[in-house]
């Protein structure tokens, strides 16, 4: 799930994309309530958005301006997912996961072009595809996708699965296969070492870095 696609290009919500967060950050799992949830997405459009307008529960430079440690909204999009330890309502538990609670982390991505492997997702994120795919039923679809004998080249491979052929998913936000992956490298010299993090998309014949840090 990429984080920079919940807004578009004119800085307002991409409804489907703000769909999904909004169902991932309900589920359970995150034990969230849904006042949370709408705060916590807000805040994140804002921190993506270009703007300095606040939207609705989110929060802008007024609100971080006022903070004993006071720091800018960045207003650009996430090139790391570290950044949304400064948005407004994000917490280190809610970002690692504590105890049997998932961390958030591990379903995102700064990077990507909206759409969602359907070969791969994990059971939460599907769940997050619709309002009619329950535990039950994404498990049904990862025991598909697992059986050798089926066709998954065309994401509508769904449909096959018993109980899901009512169930629709926009056509814009599957793929069968991926592009952007995150790589993290570290380099021993004696006894000390670093480690470098980047982001890259897989073209054709190449890799693009999109972004990286050290560590």
């Amino acid at each position: 799930m990429q984080l920079s696609k919940l807004v578009d290009k004119d800085g307002n919500y991409d409804n489907t994309q703000k769909s999904i967060f909004i169902q991932f950050l309900s589920s359970p799992e995150f034990g969230l309530d849904p006042e949370e949830v709408e705060d916590i997405v807000d805040a994140i459009k804002d921190w993506i958005d270009k703007d300095s307008e606040t939207t609705r529960f989110g929060a802008e430079n007024a609100y971080y301006q006022t903070l004993e440690k006071p720091y800018p909204c960045k207003n650009a999009p996430i090139e790391f997912l570290e950044e949304l330890f400064f948005v407004r309502g994000i917490t280190k538990e809610m970002f690692y996961g504590s105890g049997e609670k998932p961390g958030i982390f591990q379903y995102l991505s700064p990077h990507g072009n909206g759409k969602i492997n359907i070969n791969t997702a994990d059971l939460l994120v599907l769940r997050s595809l619709s309002d009619d795919i329950d535990q039950e039923r994404a498990e049904d679809i990862v025991a598909y996708r697992e059986n050798e004998d089926n066709d998954l080249s065309d994401f509508k491979w769904y449909k096959n699965v018993p109980g899901m052929a009512d169930v629709s998913i926009p056509d814009n936000l599957l793929t069968t296969s991926s592009t952007y992956f995150e790589i993290t490298s570290e380099g021993f010299k004696g006894t000390m070492s670093k480690k470098i993090k980047g982001v890259v998309e897989r073209k054709e014949k190449s890799l693009q870095i999109l972004s990286w840090k050290a560590m």
